[in-house]
């Protein structure tokens, strides 16, 4: 197997798992879940942004 490839989803999952043992991350993530929720059901609006890559993740998730 590539190693190169081996190590960057190794990087990717030791990140993950950092983040599901991290209380505050997952709290952090369901307040910004709430206010995003609570500002679309109230006719509010959602700004993305971003510049090259992050452009284009924005704009995908804008279509979502």
């Amino acid at each position: 197997m590539n190693k190169k490839i081996t190590s960057l989803i190794e990087q990717s999952i030791s990140t993950k798992q950092k983040i599901l043992n991290d209380q505050n991350i997952i709290d952090q993530i369901q307040l910004i879940v709430e206010k995003i929720t609570d500002s679309l059901s109230n006719d509010g609006r959602l700004y993305l942004a971003g510049n090259g890559g992050s452009a284009a993740d924005s704009q995908h998730i804008a279509a979502e």
